[in-house]
């Protein structure tokens, strides 16, 4: 897995990112601020102070093989996890429902540590307590080796108090909620439509037997080892969202994509952060990749044993740890955007893949229209 890390020095009004992609800068004033990023190219960033205006520039859009292209990867080639920067982010989209998003995720980790926490003081100050009026209000003291008993009285009704207030506090997180309401009105067909097919793409995508994050660079590569990669889930969505709506949400290596109608929302270890659909690029690629238990979806392009002959029979001297390697073909789907995003999607089944990448494609020039 690569590592990463972000580190910020102010000096005025000048900035300077250290990562482990490099050495980026910007500086600028209220309302302005040029950036050249650690990763190459450069973003020119305008806002109007408190009013949510704003304009960015970028220098550059990412860089992908066409689709016709098949790529060979190896383990050895990994590459770093990609970033959101703050400034980059700026006027992307939907800011309020970021917020808000952050804002209920927040408070549903707090509440859920106070449904434990809580609960737990409570039963250990009450046992306290009983303990104590149970040896007839008298405490045992320990000072310097020495035993002291002492009134019990006092170290009853705070221990009481304690344990009255956490069984309050219990109970009062426990009956707080701290749902988001998600309510979305897809009363123009266009809109409609253009949203189920989004949806029947992400449920095609879910179908593939195996989907990964692919973790290597698409170097090509006379021969391949198995393809270094993690697996993707799909997850129940997050338990303070409430909508009215089928959405999606995934489970991505270093961070979660939430395909919400209006922005693509991604959480990374910062909190929530959005992405207008209109600012994804795509590209889709053939890649191979050797394995030895193949899925059942995959198209295998050919198979070898480990050890072989020159005619490519099993050789009969390695009885031993000789099984078979299958080629597989997967489709790759990279999804990119200028403010950071970067996804290397690996899946099994070429049909299913195709036609999420066609559902999200057509999406995303839909809200770019």
């Amino acid at each position: 897995m690569g590592l990463r890390f972000r580190k910020s020095f102010n000096l005025g009004g000048f900035r300077i990112n250290l990562s482990k992609s490099g050495i980026g800068y910007s500086f600028g004033v209220r309302g302005f601020r040029f950036t050249k990023k650690a990763g190459g190219g450069t973003r020119t960033t305008l806002h109007v102070p408190q009013t949510g205006l704003s304009y960015v520039k970028d220098s550059k859009k990412p860089e992908r093989a066409s689709g016709s292209d098949t790529v060979h990867t190896t383990k050895d080639n990994k590459r770093t996890a990609p970033e959101f920067y703050e400034e980059e982010i700026v006027g992307s989209t939907s800011n309020e429902m970021i917020d808000k998003l952050n804002r209920a995720d927040k408070l549903s980790s707090i509440f859920k540590v106070c449904r434990i926490v809580f609960p737990i003081l409570a039963v250990a100050f009450f046992a306290v307590t009983f303990s104590i009026i149970h040896n007839g209000n008298v405490m045992t003291l320990v000072s310097e080796g020495v035993e002291k008993q002492v009134d019990g009285t006092p170290f009853a009704i705070v221990f009481g108090l304690l344990g009255a207030f956490s069984l309050g506090a219990a109970l009062f997180f426990a009956l707080q909620k701290t749902d988001l309401a998600l309510q979305y009105d897809l009363a123009e067909e266009a809109c409609k439509k253009s949203y189920e097919n989004l949806s029947a793409g992400l449920s095609a995508l879910r179908e593939n037997e195996k989907l990964w994050e692919l973790l290597a660079d698409g170097n090509s590569a006379e021969t391949i080892s198995e393809i270094a990669k993690e697996e993707i889930k799909f997850i129940a969505l997050e338990t303070y969202i409430k909508t009215n709506l089928s959405i999606f949400e995934m489970q991505i290596y270093h961070k979660k994509l939430l395909f919400l109608p209006d922005l693509l929302a991604v959480k990374q270890q910062s909190g929530w952060v959005g992405v207008k659909y209109s600012e994804i690029s795509m590209t889709e690629q053939e890649v191979l990749s050797d394995e030895t238990d193949a899925p059942k979806d995959a198209t295998v392009v050919s198979k070898r044993w480990l050890y072989h002959n020159k005619d490519g029979s099993r050789d009969m001297r390695h009885r031993e740890n000789n099984h078979l390697i299958y080629t597989c073909k997967y489709n790759g789907i990279y999804i990119a955007s200028a403010g950071g995003l970067e996804v290397n999607l690996l899946c099994s089944c070429m049909e299913k893949s195709n036609e999420f990448y066609t559902a999200l494609n057509g999406y995303i020039k839909s809200m770019s229209e």
